[in-house]
């Protein structure tokens, strides 16, 4: 059962206006979505000849010794990467070579969810339901309960009691090559770090309360505490007078008794709590550890790198973790851009659409009054602006394709006209049988 409920009546007239004012937020739509689809084809078609271009172009270099004679040209090669010093994390006691290392921070929160159900009703009003529920979960992402529908019994702390960080090699190699700083933070796949065992102390700069965890770190809103007893032994030096009236020394061994109070977890020293509390936080750490990496950038003096570009402008520099040549780093490129323009036609097709629905809407409302003849007006709307959607993004397509690939835009041109004529004409009865 849901936490809370919301129920809502609209009139008819609200309604109506609304849908008037949809109208406009229509218009914006349909045209974003046919100026994506444009923008992409041309984007496509460019990034296609750009990686052709390279493909031809590219040389293999050695990545042992640089060659002058390669300055300023797209070259391919395969190295060990390397950095000049590990990467330390104090908090963790963990120090290793690593191109990144990533400490990520999340906390026990509430959070929310919605559901909206509306019903129709006669005369034209709708009433809506809107349900909320709340649970707990980890999130990277600091949640506001102050914009909770019931934020009462559903309190989030204010802020994060520690922050995570990134830490970024400073000087990487491959080869005798040098990587710029800026490609290291996308460079390697991050892993969870090797870990010391949950018993290695904290170094006293982290948070009080903090304890080590075989998965990371942990830190209770409400910190517990294990008394240890810690006996400690003690070597005294006294000296003793003879009957001759000398003196000799003697040891005597003392014992002392401390106790301690260090963090622990209610499930024990090293446990990770079942049931956390609001505002509890654990700590992981990711790493990215250098590798053998496969390249293809152009080649600056001194074995720097930079991105080369192509004829038409556009950039070309790949990365990729492990041996691959350059055949298949161009494969992947174009199979990465042919999925890429998929996506954005997709969109724009959505745009289109759902722009031609929300023009058309306040003709669905018109009939609103009776609630089975606006699901019929409004299903032979969907349909219409599903058809002219896809009529008029492949007049579009078609267009941008004529533009740069006429061979293939003119069939795609004739597909989106067809379409368009078959919605407006429709397809003519058949002419009835002579009579016998």
């Amino acid at each position: 059962m849901a936490a809370y409920v919301e129920t809502t009546k609209t009139g008819w007239g609200s309604r109506m206006g609304s849908s008037l004012r949809g109208v406009g937020t229509g218009f914006v739509m349909l045209a974003a979505g046919l100026a994506l689809l444009f923008w992409n084809e041309g984007r496509a078609v460019k990034t296609h000849k750009a990686l052709q271009e390279g493909a031809a172009a590219v040389t293999e270099a050695d990545p042992d010794r640089i060659d002058p004679a390669l300055d300023g040209r797209l070259v391919h090669f395969t190295a060990d990467v390397k950095t000049d010093r590990p990467l330390r994390d104090a908090w963790f006691g963990v120090e290793l070579p690593a191109l990144r290392m990533e400490r990520r921070v999340e906390m026990w929160q509430w959070q929310e969810s919605s559901s909206t159900s509306t019903k129709e009703n006669w005369g034209g009003s709708e009433t809506t339901t809107t349900e909320y529920d709340y649970w707990k979960g980890w999130s990277e992402d600091r949640i506001d309960s102050t914009k909770f529908k019931v934020p009462d019994g559903h309190r989030n702390p204010a802020q994060f009691p520690v922050k995570g960080r990134e830490i970024i090699a400073g000087k990487v190699t491959a080869g005798a090559y040098t990587v710029p700083p800026k490609w290291v933070a996308t460079m390697g796949d991050l892993e969870p770090a090797e870990l010391p065992s949950a018993e290695t102390p904290l170094p006293e700069d982290a948070p009080a309360g903090m304890f080590r965890t075989a998965e990371g770190l942990y830190l209770p809103v409400h910190p517990k505490t294990a008394v240890q007893e810690v006996v400690t032994t003690v070597t005294n030096t006294v000296e003793m007078t003879l009957p001759d009236g000398t003196t000799e020394p003697v040891d005597t061994v003392e014992t002392v008794t401390n106790t301690v109070e260090t963090a622990a977890s209610a499930a024990g020293v090293g446990a990770e709590p079942a049931d956390p509390e609001i505002g509890d936080v654990r700590v992981r750490l990711y790493v990215a550890k250098p590798g053998r990496t496969s390249f293809v950038v152009r080649q600056e003096p001194a074995g720097r790198m930079a991105a080369w570009k192509s004829s038409n402008g556009r950039e070309i520099r790949m990365i990729r973790t492990g041996e691959a040549t350059a055949a298949e780093m161009f494969e992947g490129a174009e199979k990465g851009n042919r999925i890429f323009t998929w996506l954005l036609r997709l969109a724009g097709l959505l745009l289109t659409v759902f722009g031609i629905r929300s023009v058309l809407g306040p003709l669905a409302m018109l009939a609103a009054v009776v609630p089975f003849l606006k699901a019929i007006l409004s299903a032979g709307i969907g349909f219409v602006s599903w058809v002219l959607g896809l009529g008029l993004s492949l007049v579009v397509v078609g267009i941008a394709w004529l533009t740069y690939r006429p061979l293939v835009g003119i069939p795609l041109l004739v597909a989106g006209i067809g379409l368009a004529v078959w919605l407006k004409v429709g397809r003519k009865a058949p002419p009835p049988a002579p009579a016998e």
